[in-house]
């Protein structure tokens, strides 16, 4: 292809921010109780390993403080309540995952991905661990890491919608337009009127000269409320760049 198209993090995620009106992130997934299940006690990689007390209703108050706390964006103290929780119940990797958000929302994506390692050693099933360190790796721009992530998401969980947005997104930035494409499909096929896949499918499409189509796709993604002038002018831009 020659010199390499820009479609960075910076780039991409942006457009597909302006068209839809959102954040210039890779969508994140909701955390409750139940997005992980617990098998195995460990502690988070390089912090001292504390003692272990397992006492799941004092723990599970203290998470769910971390959550409210969280929620009203108190974020040293939430990641104190979860510290708590996982101290008296390391068992419980949801934990693990809430904290991991909060260094995400600090800008801490290294932290983050420590607490992700660590919910992943408690439950190696735990797909909404894989996914959002993933998106950890992602904003780290190391690409080819969030990929591999993203495919272990979808091989637990194939039926899970944005990872294959997400694992788009990361092939576009490697110029992968090809397994972008096909990641955009599958994302469509299980969601018909997702927007950010046909924006996604549209940027790709425009990388690789095939006009027709990234514009088939830019009036699918107006059609279902992306903004044509944002959408285009990214569109264009790419076209610039071939």
């Amino acid at each position: 292809m020659g010199a390499r198209l820009l479609l960075t993090a910076s780039f991409s995620v942006m457009v597909l921010a302006a068209a839809c009106g959102g954040d210039a992130s890779v969508p994140e997934a909701s955390i409750s109780r139940s997005n992980a299940v617990p098998t195995a006690a460990l502690a988070v990689e390089s912090t001292p390993k504390p003692e272990v007390i397992v006492d799941p209703n004092a723990a599970l108050a203290h998470f769910e403080a971390g959550v409210a706390l969280q929620e009203q964006g108190r974020l040293d103290q939430a990641i104190a309540a979860f510290d708590e929780a996982i101290r008296l119940n390391p068992q419980y990797g949801v934990s693990y995952v809430r904290r991991g958000g909060v260094y995400r929302q600090l800008g801490e994506n290294r932290r983050a991905i420590r607490d992700y390692d660590a919910a992943i050693r408690v439950d190696p099933r735990n797909s909404l661990a894989f996914y959002i360190r993933g998106n950890s790796y992602y904003a780290l721009t190391q690409f080819q890491q969030a990929i591999e992530d993203y495919s272990e998401t979808i091989r637990l969980d194939p039926q899970f919608v944005l990872v294959y947005l997400a694992r788009g997104l990361a092939h576009n930035e490697l110029d992968q337009h090809l397994q972008a494409i096909e990641d955009y499909d599958q994302a469509i096929s299980l969601s018909p009127e997702f927007t950010h896949a046909f924006i996604g499918r549209a940027l790709a499409h425009a990388a690789l000269g095939n006009n027709e189509e990234a514009q088939k796709d830019v009036d699918r993604a107006v059609e279902f409320g992306a903004n044509r002038d944002q959408l285009e002018a990214g569109i264009e831009e790419i076209k610039g760049q071939r």
